[in-house]
């Protein structure tokens, strides 16, 4: 659609038209003396009078002099309460003939009084009706009330204009959140043909004629084909400018909106405005296929109608959301009840991410650590994710980022339709992510006409489409909406998982106190217990040299207990951690593991290669332990069956997002994925340790000692492709 006409037609001053409707009159008055400074051009036609004789002149001269007094006070009180409409008794050029009208009158700033005339038809009767417009306002108020959803209300609002109002088609029409329209409900005359659940560019209402109908809750047009009449002088004389006739309940329309009504058969419109806090949620639209004049009166009503009925759609507009609102916590309050803080935080993670897609109606769902990726449901493979991290990762984001055009702000994430078309990204922390995808959804949508129908004239205004017959357009590329509660479900998720880990660091805290201090009192037993049977059976060793039989008992015996002491050692370790006192210093790493290379004997069939370390801050007792730690459960559980010499690498990555990382790389039998989990966990001995006296407190205590520090150690393996353990020192 061409841009620089849309903006001509947004920019068309609609405020000041500079005429007004032909069936009504027009005065401005100087408000201090109701003088006539400006008067419509069909004054002389309506009335007789000559629009030069009457400018100048005081307004009440036109009036019949019994009713003069009358209406100059009620010409007062119009423009500051609700008097409006009042008779006014309008001689004509003959004395002999007075015609009536009702006025309305308003005022433009202080000095500024309008008074527009409307005829009053000669067997007028109107306080005949006033109890039906009661009753309209009585149904407003008591009918419906039971409705749960907008198209129910909003089909109660058509039926009861149509009704009142006598027009052809009647149609409630919303505005969506990118500004176009939908009819949402419809009553029309047998025969016309119907507009229910077509959809209207933005373009259709431009953003200034959307002010006005904020400002005025009503407007009718009595005749498309009428023309106009012009207000004389055309600028006001005393500020030499176009006056503003927002207010005006004669003001012209727009020729392009005539021609608009036009193009879909329609003569006569009454449309009434419904508001939400002020601003606009859609509107009461009323078509008639020939002239139709609606009474002041009756438009009064239908304005408070409007009222009404703008709080009864919004009420109920809120309660569905509301109900979905509150259906969509349950569920994430539910899914809540699938976390155990018994199992570390990655596995007890799953089965959340399993059950995010009810309450927040996705199809997958993704939970990023580091490099590794958990994809549930349709989650779209990982290359796709990672591409949504990186996005997400260039966003400063304190709650998360929302999107239903996915493949439109990232390059490449088309490649991966139809999974990935929009999706929600919540932070967890440093390098982590929940990341919420929603399939595409194609969209077929009725359009009143083919939008990109419009035509440009010789004078490069905008000519609206000729046809409003149904336009279907096929919407590709993006998902559905994230529901306005989106942010709500966020902030739930967020403090839901901090809640989790907190309640998670509180048991743990409890276990491994009970764990520290039952391993320390059995360790020093133990030890103590020990020492006796040791003893003996090195000097049963040493007496029983002629034996050989009884001297490899001994030797036996002995080797066991020196088993059960090193167990007992690492016990004490691992009671004693929550205790120590060394004082964090800055620690050479490098200088730790050549100390450990060095304390480390069972280097048979093992090269370890050092690279580049860093300096951090820790206790170097407790770090020399770690690393021993890890260097013997390397030699313990890496080697192969076949007896190949495994090489240990221990470095620091540089660049990337894993820069700063230390590793302890090997080339060994690798570990199975189902055991990965579960390494760090107190007493645990994989399907790898092959027969050794470990007793799974080694990396326990490593894990400890790095949590402490602040850090974080993980581990990524493949069987047979060897193991990397990681570890990111607090910076």
């Amino acid at each position: 659609m061409n841009q620089e006409a849309l903006q001509r037609c947004a920019e068309e001053p609609i405020r000041i038209p500079g005429a007004i409707q032909p069936h009504g009159l027009f005065f401005a008055l100087d408000t201090a003396g109701l003088r006539v400074e400006q008067v419509s051009d069909n004054l002389e036609a309506l009335t007789g009078h000559k629009t030069a004789e009457v400018l100048g002149q005081s307004f009440l001269d036109l009036i019949e002099k019994g009713n003069r007094e009358t209406v100059q006070k009620l010409v007062d009180e119009a423009a500051h309460s609700f008097v409006n409409p009042f008779e006014v008794r309008l001689m004509s050029d003959d004395p002999s003939v007075v015609r009536r009208f009702e006025a309305i009158a308003h005022r433009i700033g202080d000095q500024v009084t309008v008074i527009e005339l409307e005829p009053v038809a000669p067997n007028d009767a109107r306080g005949d009706r006033l109890d039906d417009y009661l009753q309209v306002i009585e149904r407003a108020l008591h009918q419906g009330g039971d409705e749960l959803d907008v198209a129910a209300v909003s089909d109660h609002i058509v039926r009861e204009v149509k009704k009142f109002t006598g027009f052809d088609r009647v149609m409630v029409y919303k505005f969506h959140p990118d500004d176009h329209g939908e009819v949402v409900a419809e009553a029309l005359e047998e025969g016309m043909e119907p507009y229910l659940h077509l959809h209207y560019p933005a373009a259709d209402i431009p953003p200034q004629a959307r002010k006005l109908y904020e400002e005025n809750r009503v407007r009718l047009l009595r005749d498309r084909d009428a023309g106009t009449a012009k207000i004389l002088p055309a600028n006001h004389p005393r500020t030499d400018a176009p006056l503003d006739l927002s207010g005006s309940v004669l003001r012209a329309m727009s020729p392009i909106h005539l021609e608009y009504l036009g193009n879909m058969g329609v003569q006569a419109t009454l449309t009434i405005s419904l508001l939400n806090e002020g601003k606009l949620w859609g509107l009461i639209a009323c078509h008639h296929r020939t002239p139709r004049f609606v009474p002041y009166g009756i438009r009064a009503t239908m304005s408070l109608f409007g009222i009404v009925m703008s709080a009864r759609l919004i009420d109920v507009e809120r309660k569905q959301l509301y109900l979905a609102e509150h259906r969509a916590r349950t569920k994430l309050t539910e899914a809540f009840d699938s976390l155990d803080f018994l199992r570390n935080d990655r596995n007890a993670m799953k089965p959340l991410i399993e059950a995010l897609d009810r309450p927040f109606l996705a199809d997958g769902a993704a939970f990023i650590v580091g490099q590794e990726i958990y994809r549930s449901g349709e989650a779209p493979e990982e290359s796709a994710i990672l591409l949504v991290r990186g996005f997400l990762e260039t966003k400063s984001l304190e709650n998360h980022f929302a999107t239903d055009r996915a493949y439109e702000i990232i390059s490449g994430l088309s490649a991966h339709h139809p999974r990935a078309a929009g999706f929600v990204g919540v932070p967890l922390g440093s390098e982590r992510w929940i990341i919420l995808f929603r399939n595409e959804e194609v969209v077929k949508r009725s359009w009143g006409g083919d939008p990109n129908h419009e035509k440009i004239g010789p004078d490069g205004r905008l000519s609206p489409r000729g046809s409003f017959s149904a336009f279907i357009e096929t919407v590709r590329g993006q998902s559905r909406a994230w529901p306005v509660w989106t942010p709500v479900l966020v902030d739930q998720l967020l403090g839901g998982i901090s809640g989790h880990l907190a309640d998670r660091e509180r048991h743990l805290d409890r276990r491994n106190e009970n764990l520290r201090n039952f391993a320390g009192v059995v360790a020093h037993e133990v030890r103590a217990l020990l020492q006796a049977p040791t003893l003996t059976l090195r000097m049963m060793g040493e007496k029983t040299q002629t034996d050989p039989q009884l001297a490899a008992l001994a030797s036996h015996g002995i080797d066991a207990l020196h088993g059960l002491t090193e167990f007992t050692s690492e016990l004490l370790k691992f009671a004693d951690m929550g205790a120590e006192q060394e004082e964090s210093v800055d620690v050479d790493l490098a200088e730790i593991v050549e100390e450990v290379c060095t304390d480390f004997a069972d280097f048979d069939g093992m090269v370890i290669e050092v690279g580049e370390l860093p300096v951090v801050q820790g206790r170097p007792r407790l770090l020399h332990h770690v690393f021993l730690n890890l260097l013997r459960n390397a030699s313990t559980h890496a080697r192969r069956p076949d007896g190949r010499v495994l090489t240990l690498t221990v470095g620091r990555t540089k660049g990337g997002n894993e820069d700063g990382i230390i590793y302890l790389q090997d080339d060994g039998r690798g570990i199975p994925e189902e055991e990965l989990d579960s390494l760090f966990d107190a007493h645990f001995r994989g399907s790898g340790s092959n027969g050794s006296r470990g007793h799974g407190l080694g990396l326990a205590f490593v894990n400890q000692v790095i949590v402490q520090m602040g850090g974080r150690i993980w581990v990524e393996s493949k069987l047979d492709r060897g193991t990397t353990i990681k570890i990111r020192f607090s910076s």
